[in-house]
């Protein structure tokens, strides 16, 4: 078995990132619906009144001393959500993307020829191997190395 070292370099937001973003993003929108909530329930203290021409508004001064409880939970909530946000998004950042993906000497083979720009069937040819075993030794590197397309296989790359 033969061993090669993948590196992706981090550009950015990753997957395993961006699942974990539905719960920020939940408890967020939780924050925010508590503080709309709590701004339009506190009109309690807030009465207006129709004289003539004149609009009269009473604001009741009495209750501003009280904690408005859905605000306070609100802004906390927000608070967690950023603070979770930023700890996952550094914590993915500063982790070794560095992984050894272990090759078939076959596997290997095949990898170097395509390298080279060599097609299936070239590469078929050159290692007296049929056309779907190459096509199967294609899909397991791809699977191992967690590409779609063969550019990307050798974006980032370096052998051990």
């Amino acid at each position: 078995m033969l061993g090669i070292i993948h590196y992706k370099k981090n550009t950015g937001f990753n997957m395993k990132l961006l699942s974990n973003i539905n719960i920020i993003l939940f408890t967020a929108l939780l924050g925010i619906i508590t503080i709309i909530y709590s701004l339009l329930k506190d009109e309690s203290g807030i009465s207006s009144f129709n004289s003539n021409q004149n609009k009269i508004t009473v604001i009741d001064l009495r209750h501003t001393n009280d904690i408005n409880y859905a605000l306070f939970i609100g802004l906390i909530l927000i608070i967690l959500s950023f603070t979770i946000f930023l700890a996952k998004y550094y914590s993915e950042k500063n982790t070794n993307h560095n992984t050894i993906i272990s090759l078939t000497s076959k596997e290997q083979e095949v990898l170097s020829f395509i390298e080279k720009g060599f097609s299936n069937k070239e590469i078929a040819n050159e290692l007296f191997i049929s056309l779907s075993t190459v096509k199967t030794h294609i899909n397991t590197i791809f699977k191992k190395m967690k590409v779609t397309k063969r550019k990307e296989l050798f974006k980032n790359k370096t052998y051990q």
